[in-house]
């Protein structure tokens, strides 16, 4: 009995040594003894100083597969770029563009062990599989994976000889997606040095691959292509660009031709895109605060097809890292009444066809007269249909407080009402053009209102003024130092002034439409030192015949001249005179 109690605490004395030890592959010499590189792949992972939790080891093991992972994409980016070249040039570049990653799915065959040295403090994770069982399994998966495709080429050649694009589509995406798993698993085995073609089928899938993106290209140049089958395949070229999970992504509203106007088919091209994105499980985000990527569609027409292009930008930068293309045919979208061109450039594309008819073009008025009558223009369209509602700004050529704004009536009719011509250039303009920020009623920035302006016509035209009644009879005395003057300097400068602003001379009052009186005399003043001195004095009526009201009346006393005698100062004292009266003249018509 005592040699067998002693037997008892003898064996429980060993199991608890057994349990305190720490397992082989622990110490680096081990684990390499044990688990050599030709025969597995291994991955390993410590901690030190930690406290244990369950947590706490699978992040271990999941370091452990990440350390197996990267030395297997190492090995990977410098053999399957050697070895796996896909027959054109567009499948090479998708293949090698799209990162080869394990990290989100273990790979079959991968074990681990974990080991917590309570003394030490110290955690240890451990990832192993044999090479033998990962080249047995990724090889079966090769020759399924390849016969799955062809079949799936064969039923997408059918759903599209059928019209079930849709159907076609969704097909040759899950097709592309088998082929990528395929290069993921063709690279593996050539990590592990498996590099005969009857495993890895190589020159097969290239084959396959090819042929998926023509089928792609076929169907997806369909006009029979709806809006949520192009969303789809889209989503899918995003979806592959496989981003981190910290990553946060954020899709902008689409825009028509890099304008960011509403349409309902770019409200459905983005609640699509977004719908299936996530469904793909690209990382989404509602704001756009902090975000990695944005995603941004621009369609646009192109003959009988609406084409969208979707551009994949880091926030950051605002350079863009990938850009996808599609088209959807504008027969497809007709058929289903979905609008495609935002309301803003149709209402342009109408302005573009109207046509403004001033009612008659060119208009005569009296200067400076009231005009009992607006100038009228009517506004058809491309039809010769009255247009209704469209806004215009007018505007007076020379003179800026002739300005205004109005619009047509349902018979298309323009009315602008003009005071008055106070302006007295015997020809004159009144421009209109359409405001075009009413027209559309936007509440947008002026640069892009300035843009739509710039890329759209927009209707002007102009009523041509003819000013009648502009004759002018003009009865000046001038005298010099109490003698007649017939030169007549200051009057001479003001019929000058008179014919710029479009007058002409009559030598009868009764032909004039304007009368105007001058009055020109001169005193001598003092002597100093030779230089002598002399004052004009001048006066100015302008009356209106018609009217009989008095334009302007002005008088310039003691104008100061010098000179080398009293006439000469008295004559520099004319020209100065002439040229003040003549200015304020001016001013009185502009």
């Amino acid at each position: 009995m005592k040699r067998y109690f002693l037997a008892i605490i003898f064996l429980g004395v060993l199991l608890t040594t057994l349990q305190a030890q720490a397992p082989r592959w622990v110490e680096y010499n081990q684990r390499e003894r044990m688990y050599p590189s030709d025969e597995y792949l291994i991955g390993f992972a410590s901690a030190s100083d930690v406290a244990y939790t369950d947590l706490l080891m699978e992040e271990l093991v999941g370091a452990a597969k990440k350390e197996l992972i990267e030395s297997i994409k190492v090995s990977i980016s410098s053999e399957s770029s050697i070895k796996i070249e896909a027959v054109n040039t567009k499948s090479n570049s998708e293949y090698l563009n799209r990162t080869v990653s394990y990290a989100d799915a273990d790979i079959v065959g991968l074990k681990s062990d974990t080991y917590f040295d309570s003394k030490k403090k110290v955690a240890y994770a451990f990832v192993y599989a044999s090479y033998e069982s990962v080249k047995s399994y990724y090889s079966s998966f090769i020759a399924l994976a390849t016969s799955e495709v062809r079949l799936a080429i064969d039923n997408a050649t059918s759903f599209a000889s059928s019209g079930s694009y849709g159907d076609a589509l969704t097909t040759l995406l899950d097709a592309d997606n088998k082929l990528f798993e395929v290069k993921q698993a063709q690279g593996l085995l050539l990590a592990m040095a498996v590099e005969d073609e009857l495993t890895l089928k190589v020159n097969t899938t290239s084959q396959l691959q090819r042929e998926v993106l023509l089928k792609l290209d076929e169907v997806l140049k369909s006009d029979g292509l709806s809006i949520e089958n192009l969303s789809d395949y889209l989503s899918y070229r995003i979806s592959t660009l496989e981003f981190k999970e910290e990553d946060q992504v954020f899709a902008q509203a689409s825009t028509y031709s890099d304008y960011p106007l509403k349409s309902s088919f770019g409200d459905l091209l983005d609640n699509y895109l977004q719908e299936q994105s996530k469904k793909r499980e690209v990382p989404l985000v509602s704001d756009q605060n902090g975000t990695t990527y944005t995603i941004l569609a621009n369609y646009y027409e192109a003959g009988k097809d609406v084409q969208v292009s979707v551009n994949v930008m880091a926030a950051a930068s605002g350079d863009a890292v990938a850009s996808f293309n599609g088209r959807v045919a504008v027969s497809q979208l007709e058929s289903k009444g979905i609008e495609y061109v935002p309301i803003e450039i149709r209402k342009l594309r109408t302005l573009g066809e109207a046509k403004l008819t001033p009612q008659p073009k060119t208009v005569e008025v009296k200067f400076n007269e009231a005009i009992d009558q607006p100038f009228k223009m009517v506004v058809t369209g491309g039809s010769g249909q009255p247009l209704e509602g469209i806004p215009f700004n007018y505007q007076h050529k020379t003179i800026s407080d002739i300005k205004g704004d109005v619009s047509s009536n349902a018979s298309g009719l323009v009315e602008v009402a003009v005071q008055k011509i106070s302006q007295p250039k015997k020809l004159q303009f009144l421009n209109l053009s359409v405001d075009v920020g009413r027209y559309l009623n936007m509440q947008i920035g002026d640069e892009i209102l300035e843009r739509l302006k710039a890329d759209y016509k927009v209707p002007k035209t102009n009523f041509i003024i003819k000013l009648k009644g502009l004759a002018l009879y003009i009865d000046a005395n001038e005298t010099l130092l109490g003698e007649s003057y017939q030169q007549k300097m200051v009057s001479n400068k003001l019929k000058q002034t008179f014919t710029e602003l479009g007058f002409h001379f009559v030598d009868d009052p009764d032909g004039a439409d304007y009368y105007m009186e001058v009055q020109v005399a001169s005193n001598s003043g003092g002597e100093f030192q030779g230089l002598y001195f002399s004052y004009a004095n001048v006066t100015v009526s302008l009356t209106n015949l018609g009217s009989g009201d008095e334009i302007f009346t002005k008088s310039y006393n003691d104008i100061k001249g010098g000179g080398g005698s009293f006439k000469s100062a008295a004559l520099k004292a004319y020209t100065k005179a002439s040229n003040q009266v003549s200015e304020e003249i001016k001013t009185q018509f502009q």
